[in-house]
């Protein structure tokens, strides 16, 4: 059974928790529905929470209100995490704010975006199909709401998908 560790990035605003638990609630239960095999950890990283060295066989940063480049207490010891586990080849996905971070923290940069808040829907654009996706749509709507931006790439990061709005 593989080990998926949910690293919680945030917590939800307070008229969402009765509906929808976290985030890390949220991505879980979609996730077991793809694959009923997959075991969940869940850390609370604003709280210090970080997992130990190959504690799990992936991790999943979650989506997060706060910007990387905020200066909360819990976002430098993640990127140096990040840092961490990458050099250990540790394999590691972000949603949204967890992918800014993952950028960030590994030589890239984002940041506010230029052209102010995405919201609504907005097709974006499959640039790179890695092999985890396994149909062969060019696009798909998806739903934006947000105002930061991965604005430039680590060394050795390949961009996935994006959108005229969104690179």
């Amino acid at each position: 059974m593989a080990a998926l560790g949910i690293l919680e990035c945030d917590v939800l605003y307070d008229d969402l928790i009765g509906d929808y638990v976290s985030y890390g609630v949220m991505l879980s239960e979609l996730l077991a529905s793809i694959d009923p095999n997959l075991n969940f950890t869940f850390y609370q990283i604003h709280d210090g929470e970080l997992p130990s060295a190959g504690e799990c066989d992936a991790y999943l940063l979650t989506g997060s209100k706060t910007g990387v480049y905020d200066t909360d207490h819990w976002i430098q010891p993640l990127m140096e995490w990040v840092r961490e586990a990458h050099s250990r080849k540790e394999r590691m996905l972000g949603i949204c704010f967890g992918h800014q971070l993952l950028a960030h923290a590994l030589g890239g940069h984002a940041g506010l975006s230029n052209k102010g808040w995405g919201v609504g829907n907005h097709m974006t654009e499959i640039d790179h199909r890695p092999m985890w996706l396994n149909d062969d749509q060019p696009a798909y709507q998806l739903i934006y709401s947000h105002k930061d931006q991965v604005s430039a790439l680590p060394e050795g990061a390949r961009r996935l998908a994006g959108s005229d709005f969104c690179q």
